[in-house]
C-alpha cells in the first residue's frame, strides 16, 4: 500500500512527537534522580567518617604526653626539661647531660619514676639529698617538736609558728636555754591561749 503525500507528512509529525515525549520523560526522571535520598546518605557516611577522624585523637589525648621536671645538682646540665610521662629519675639525668664526677648516685632512686613540676636534685659527694617530691611528714608523723633543739623548719611546721615566730623561739632560747616546755610563754608573742595550741606537740 502507497502511502500519500499526506500520510507521509502526519506519520513523520507523529514520530516527532513520539520522540519529544520520550526525551521529555526521560529527562524528568533524570532530574528527580538527582534528588533522591543516596545523595544525603552519602553525605551522612562522609560526615560520619570525618567525625571519627577528628574524635580519634581526642581519645588518646594524654598518652605519651609530657611531664616538666626542674634538675639540679651534680649534672651537666642543670634545668627545666620536657620528658614523657612515665620517665624515670635515670631517664632525668641522661636528659640533662649526665652525671658529673663528684656525684654521689648512692643517695639517688634511679628507678623512681618522676612527676610533673617536680625538682629533681643530685647531690654531690658529701651532701645530704633532699627528699625527692617530698611529701613533708605531718607534726603528729614527726612526733613533738623541741624547742630547745628543734631547726627553724621544724618549729615552723608547729601550728601558727611562722618564721618570725620560729625566729624569736631561737633568738630567746640562744640568751635562755629553755629548761621546761612552759618557759616558751616567756617568748615575747607567745602567750598562754597559743602555748595551750602548742604544748601537745612540743617537747623540750
Amino acid at each position: 500500500m502507497k502511502l500519500t503525500d499526506r500520510e507521509k507528512v502526519l506519520a513523520f509529525v507523529f514520530l516527532c512527537l513520539l520522540v519529544l515525549t520520550v526525551s521529555y520523560y526521560h529527562f524528568r526522571l533524570k532530574a528527580e534522580g538527582a534528588d533522591e535520598p543516596s545523595f544525603v546518605i552519602e553525605s551522612d557516611e562522609v560526615s560520619r567518617d570525618n567525625f571519627k577522624k577528628e574524635v580519634a585523637p581526642a581519645e588518646e589525648e594524654g598518652i605519651g604526653s609530657a611531664i616538666y621536671v626542674d634538675i639540679g645538682g651534680a649534672v651537666k646540665n642543670p634545668g627545666l626539661y620536657e620528658l614523657e610521662k612515665g620517665a624515670r629519675v635515670k631517664d632525668g639525668i641522661t636528659a640533662a647531660g649526665g652525671i658529673v664526677g663528684n656525684a654521689d648516685t648512692s643517695q639517688i632512686n634511679l628507678a623512681k619514676k618522676l612527676n610533673d613540676e617536680e625538682k629533681l636534685y643530685i647531690p654531690k659527694v658529701g651532701e645530704q639529698a633532699p627528699a625527692q617530691s617530698a611529701q613533708a611528714p605531718s607534726p603528729a608523723a614527726k612526733g613533738p617538736v623541741s624547742i630547745q633543739n628543734g631547726s627553724k623548719e621544724d618549729l615552723m611546721t608547729l601550728p601558727g609558728v611562722g618564721e618570725k615566730t620560729a625566729d624569736k623561739i631561737i633568738e630567746y632560747r640562744t640568751a635562755h636555754p629553755f629548761t621546761a616546755v612552759e618557759d616558751l610563754k616567756e617568748v615575747p608573742g607567745i602567750g598562754d591561749k597559743t602555748f595551750e595550741s602548742l604544748k601537745n606537740n612540743i617537747q623540750l
